[in-house]
């Protein structure tokens, strides 16, 4: 009997542990495993369906030749506050990085280009 309780606390406890884990730290897990399905010219609708979701931050600007440039922030390690930054121009994926940012999952802003 007292086995049994020892093992029902135990499950008990790590469900607590799983339960209570940040939303952002699920969402940055999820967003590091979607990550590389984003691809070269894909268009802003088809990464949100690789994604799941919108970006958690978006930054715009008018390039000097009329480009509009987007870039879409993810969290992807919510430990460093990492975040993909995928860049759109006119639309179109144009590139992905990594921007590192502070411990705990408070990514800094990053400035636009």
């Amino acid at each position: 009997m007292k086995g049994m309780i020892r093992s029902l606390a135990m499950v008990l406890a790590a469900l607590g542990t799983a339960c209570s884990r940040p939303p952002a730290l699920t969402e940055a897990q999820n967003n590091e495993t979607r990550i590389p399905g984003v691809a070269m010219n894909q268009s802003m609708a088809q990464v949100i369906t690789v994604m799941g979701r919108p970006p958690d931050s978006v930054a715009e600007r008018r390039l000097g030749n009329s480009v509009q440039e987007t870039v879409w922030y993810y969290l992807t390690d919510y430990a460093s506050g990492t975040r993909s930054a995928i860049t759109f121009h006119d639309g179109q994926v144009l590139g992905i990085t990594q921007e590192p940012g502070t411990q705990g999952g408070l990514a800094t802003p990053a400035a636009a280009k």
